[in-house]
């Protein structure tokens, strides 16, 4: 068990889910094994068949590829690196049957005296080619089931384990007004006010502390009013209409 609680098995120094531990250790002993052949065919082919060393050495670096990406693969749980293990360890498989019915095809068309000098040739390319058609196969397979329950592993290497032993610390740094842009304006407070000079608290100050003079609400200045000419047409007064009425004379005398 790991320090978070996961159930772990230890393979080839990876913590790995208990569960794909064994697809995960034949992938790598495959792998392995692969690169075992791959250095076998390389030192007979050096030394046996008298080949120069610049022809054969890059046949052991391309084939020495298909292992590593295998390798690799199952222990980093890398998707891409097993799709090329899948794909290469088929094609070495097709390549090994087709090499290995020509050979014998040809050992069968041979004469007596043919077969006998051709004799010891098929035998070490069967006791080459026959493990390598295997564990090409077998890297299809596995390789192919390790893909679909890749999301599934743990994995966790020894690097990691020991970032994850070392404690992180972080700072919060907050962002100060004025640092960085433009410069906050900032209100005056009197020395006296009975909060030192902070903001006053959510809701207003309290009826027993009169407010800084900087929040007292200034009364509004009274503004000097324009009257706006209005435009009205003269027009002439009513005519005065007279009227005449007799006057009795008789109450005068």
């Amino acid at each position: 068990m790991n320090d978070q609680g996961h159930l772990v098995t230890r393979v080839y120094g990876l913590d790995v889910n208990p569960e794909r531990a064994g697809l995960v250790r034949k992938v790598l002993s495959i792998s392995s094994a692969m690169a075992f052949l791959e250095f076998a065919n390389f030192i007979y082919s050096s030394t046996v068949n008298d080949v120069d060393m610049a022809w054969s050495i890059w046949p052991l670096i391309f084939g020495l590829m298909i292992p590593a990406c295998g390798y690799f693969g199952a222990k980093n749980s890398s998707r891409e690196l097993i799709s090329w293990f899948i794909g290469c360890s088929g094609c070495v498989a097709i390549a090994v049957i087709i090499s290995l019915s020509r050979l014998y095809d040809v050992y069968s068309d041979a004469s007596d005296s043919d077969r006998d000098s051709m004799s010891h040739s098929i035998v070490v390319a069967s006791v080459l080619s026959i493990p390598t058609l295997i564990l090409a196969i077998a890297g299809v397979c596995y390789g192919s089931e390790l893909q679909s329950k890749r999301e599934h592993i743990i994995v966790r290497s020894n690097q990691q384990q020991r970032q994850q032993a070392v404690p992180q610390v972080t700072i919060n740094v907050q962002q100060q007004p004025g640092v960085y842009g433009h410069q906050m304006p900032q209100p005056a407070y009197p020395p006296q006010s009975p909060y030192g000079g902070y903001p006053p608290p959510q809701g207003g100050y309290p009826a027993n502390y009169p407010p800084p003079q900087a929040y007292v609400q200034q009364p509004m200045q009274p503004q000097q009013a324009y009257a706006q000419q209005q435009y009205v047409q003269a027009s002439a007064p009513p005519p005065v209409v007279a009227y005449a009425q007799p006057v009795d004379k008789s109450s005068y005398t």
